[in-house]
C-alpha cells in the first residue's frame, strides 16, 4: 500500500524542492537627481552586490555560480549611457521629469530568481 501512496503523491509532483532563490540588490548613485535635470546627471545602477544565495545581509556574488541579470526602468524618460539591461551594471541619464523606478531580477543557475526595486527620487535643487 505504501508504494501506491508514494506513486500517487509523485503523480502530484515529485520534481523535488523548488530552486534556492538568490538575493537581488540594487545600488543607485546618486540616489536622487534634480527636477528638470535634462539628462545632465549620470545615474549608476549596480546589481553587483546581488548574491547567489538568499540572505538578509547581501554578500558579493559567488564567482562559481554566475547570475543572470534583467533590468526594467520605468517612470522618468531616460537614455542608456553604458552597460545593458541584461548586465550587472548600467548607467543612465534622465529628463528629471519624474522619479526613475529601477527593477532588477536576478536568476541563478538552478532557476531560482529574486526581484528588487529602487527609486531614484527627484529633488528640488537651487538653480
Amino acid at each position: 500500500m505504501r508504494g501506491v501512496v508514494t506513486l500517487a503523491l509523485c503523480a502530484l509532483g515529485c520534481a523535488g524542492p523548488p530552486p534556492h532563490p538568490p538575493t537581488a540588490v540594487i545600488d543607485a548613485r546618486p540616489a536622487q537627481v534634480c527636477e528638470g535635470d535634462d539628462y545632465a546627471t549620470v545615474v549608476e545602477l549596480s546589481g553587483a552586490r546581488s548574491s547567489n544565495v538568499l540572505s538578509l545581509v547581501p554578500e558579493g556574488a559567488d564567482p562559481d555560480a554566475p547570475l543572470a541579470y534583467e533590468w526594467s526602468l520605468e517612470g522618468a524618460d531616460y537614455e542608456l549611457v553604458s552597460g545593458s539591461l541584461v548586465g550587472p551594471t548600467l548607467s543612465v541619464v534622465t529628463a528629471g521629469d519624474r522619479p526613475l523606478h529601477a527593477g532588477l531580477t536576478v536568476t541563478n543557475a538552478d532557476g531560482g530568481h529574486a526581484t528588487s526595486t529602487r527609486t531614484v527620487a527627484l529633488a528640488e535643487c537651487d538653480p
